[in-house]
């Protein structure tokens, strides 16, 4: 299977081409964008390709003698890094859990280039943006290919130097720039925590390969599995985006709206889910780590559907979305639901994908609509949207059909992905159940507020501007269509039940995460899923319902419950002052800190020696110039001192104390008659 390195290879060489030569292509600009356009997607759809292939090829491959699912293939590369007789090379494991996510990084990356295509028509550096986006897609899979931590770890800091460089691709905007910088920093924390994990891998187990930690973890003390589990689980926290590390990603959206996409749907922040579940079986070796795993994620969910619901920009209402919904894959990876978790990341991939393509639909024809009525509104602001049912009715139908799909509407994907995490949840804690049911309902209000007041409240902007917002063209409204279609049947994939079309997923799976579940599971009683499908359903018809009478049918209800609650209302705009709370306590402290070391250590110790090493040779070298006036008689006198002296020394030496200084007098003797002899011929 030497042909899955192609997975990697073909998005990494056109990146590195298009990156090299791309503005180099054509001298016209419009077919040189069409060519760019078509080489990075068509690189990312060659490469859905040979994930294809992988997935066919696994499946119909021949089962080793007695085993009853296939299991584990590792691609040898070169080797990296050899330690005695310990080696850690470039090699690709592949297996269930890596093939499906390489399916959906490849499959939903391809339909955002392709939307990207559109969106970024005019863009001066077209070239660049796409070679990034190439690179972004290498380095994800180069992550979930991998088959060891180190090869992972390059792929973890791959994604996020792509993602520094598109969340800051508009250079010229200062809050692009310190977007760019906060997400970069932030992930430094957890990256240290994924380094210290490594190290106590390499030191406790001896290798990094994932095969040999999951085969070594119960052999492991219950101190050391968790310690590398709560190592791992914070580098997760960073790359994932979740509390009290989420700060970062509602900021990403001053990236361009595909980039938007591709981070929230197919790369990066599902990177910490990946993480958990390909280490299952090492994190079910500490019921503290699972729980505070699935405690994380909880609190996270809550606390970013709580701030999604008073957002006014349309992208951070989904940035807040994504935090939440990532906050549910690890609540059923902390349960041992590691199945479901892996199920919910590949419909959130759908639904999500398709909301911010939709936003970046809207956004577009926003833009253009009012650069043509020559204002400077938001065109990013639910409060100057409005009335876009009619003039964009593609874009419309698409983004309800991600929002019923996320709200966990009845048969659609995330209905089935969400129940099924819900039901998990509900086995092992009821609580956490119940507060995971109170997030569904937030998320079908704040998305339904969201699609009413950008789609069927009455235009905000005069009618120069709405009058001209237009429907995107094909290149834009096909990957939504596609997208919604996925968003509608993507929950077949694991469907409860017994019939051959039921649970996909969770057989395809099992050799990935089976053991780690049923360790999990040990001890709990399962129940039936049919309750919790009724309840879900009721909990998103409820969300949706209080949406449509506070933003449709009492269209000024909501902003009524914002003034009657000014504290809360600001808590939460002010997203619960986490980033005020960092201001103040960390990066405040710190800069304070960093000035003072520069006035006084830098300053008053380093940069004092280095000046005054400095000061007094320069000093030595002003006196040692005294001696070199260029003149001759100054020269013969240091002449004479030193024949006196070597006279003196020798006598000393030869003759005894009295001789030599009969022979120094002699010396000056000579030396002053030969001087008043120079003296009087120079006179002459």
């Amino acid at each position: 299977m030497q042909y899955a390195w192609l997975l990697i290879l073909l998005p990494l060489a056109m990146s590195a081409y298009l990156g090299l030569r791309g503005t180099e292509i054509d001298d016209d600009a419009a077919e040189n964008e069409r060519l760019v356009g078509w080489l990075a997607t068509g690189a990312l759809l060659a490469s859905f390709a040979v994930a294809v292939f992988a997935k066919l090829h696994m499946l119909f491959l021949p089962l080793p003698r007695g085993a009853e699912r296939l299991g584990q293939i590792v691609v040898e590369g070169p080797a990296w890094i050899t330690v005695g007789e310990q080696s850690v090379g470039f090699n690709l494991l592949l297996d269930p859990l890596s093939i499906t996510m390489a399916l959906v990084v490849t499959g939903v990356g391809t339909l955002i280039h392709w939307f990207a295509r559109g969106y970024m028509e005019g863009d001066p550096h077209y070239p660049r943006f796409f070679a990034l986006l190439n690179l972004f897609v290498a380095a994800m899979l180069a992550l979930v290919l991998g088959s060891n931590l180190l090869f992972t770890f390059l792929g973890w800091e791959g994604v996020g130097f792509c993602s520094y460089m598109l969340i800051g691709y508009y250079t010229h905007k200062d809050s692009a720039n310190q977007a760019g910088k906060k997400a970069f920093i932030v992930n430094r924390i957890g990256d240290l925590c994924f380094l210290l994990a490594m190290f106590l891998a390499w030191k406790t187990v001896g290798s990094l390969e994932y095969s040999d930690i999951n085969a070594a973890a119960g052999g492991l003390t219950k101190g050391i599995a968790a310690g590398i589990a709560l190592l791992l689980f914070g580098g997760a926290i960073g790359k994932s985006a979740q509390f009290p590390l989420y700060v970062w990603l509602p900021d990403a959206m001053e990236g361009p709206t595909p980039v938007s996409a591709l981070i929230h749907a197919a790369t990066m922040v599902t990177a910490g889910v990946y993480l958990v579940c390909r280490l299952s079986l090492l994190f079910v070796q500490s019921h503290a780590v699972m729980t505070a795993v699935a405690t994380i994620g909880l609190l996270t969910a809550v606390l970013a559907a709580l701030v999604a619901i008073v957002q006014t920009d349309i992208k951070r209402v989904l940035a807040y979305s994504t935090v939440s919904q990532l906050g549910f894959m690890f609540l059923a990876a902390g349960v041992g639901a590691f199945t479901a978790a892996i199920f919910h990341l590949i419909t959130h991939a759908f639904f999500k994908a398709l909301l911010f393509l939709g936003s970046g639909s809207v956004i577009h024809g926003m833009e253009h609509a009012i650069h043509h009525a020559e204002r400077d509104d938001d065109p990013q602001d639910l409060r100057n949207m409005g009335g876009l049912a009619k003039t964009m009715p593609t874009t419309c139908a698409t983004m309800i059909i991600g929002s019923l799909a996320i709200a966990g509407f009845p048969l659609l994907a995330g209905f089935w992905s969400k129940d099924e995490i819900l039901h998990h949840t509900g086995d092992h804690n009821m609580v956490f159940m119940i507060i995971g049911l109170g997030v569904s309902l937030l998320t079908a209000f704040y998305m339904f507020r969201m699609i009413f007041l950008a789609f069927f409240q009455e235009p905000k902007l005069p009618a120069a501007v709405s009058d001209h917002v237009t429907e995107s063209s094909a290149t834009m409204t096909l990957p939504l269509t596609i997208l919604a279609g996925l968003s509608v049947v993507g929950g077949l994939l694991n469907v409860p039940g017994d019939s051959a079309l039921s649970l996909l997923l969770h057989r395809w799976l099992h050799s990935s995460v089976g053991a780690a579940s049923a360790i999990a599971a040990e001890g709990i009683v399962a129940t039936s899923p049919v309750p919790n499908m009724i309840i879900s359903s009721i909990i998103a018809l409820v969300g949706i319902g209080t949406a449509y009478s506070m933003y449709y049918l009492r269209r000024g209800q909501g902003a009524a419950v914002a003034a009657k609650h000014p504290e809360v209302y600001r808590t939460l705009a002010n997203k619960f002052w986490l980033d005020e709370f960092y201001q103040q306590y960390i990066i405040g402290p710190g800069t304070r800190f960093s000035e003072w070391c520069a006035r006084q250590f830098d300053l008053g110790v380093i940069d004092a020696v280095v000046n005054g090493t400095a000061a007094w040779f320069w000093s030595l070298g002003e006196r040692v110039t005294t001696y070199q006036p260029g003149l001759v008689r100054s020269y013969a006198l240091w002449f004479t001192a030193g024949a006196v002296g070597v006279v003196g020394f020798a006598a000393l030496a030869a003759l005894g104390p009295g001789a030599a200084v009969i022979a120094v007098l002699l010396v000056l003797l000579l030396v002053a008659a030969l001087a008043y002899v120079a003296r009087g011929e120079g006179e002459a």
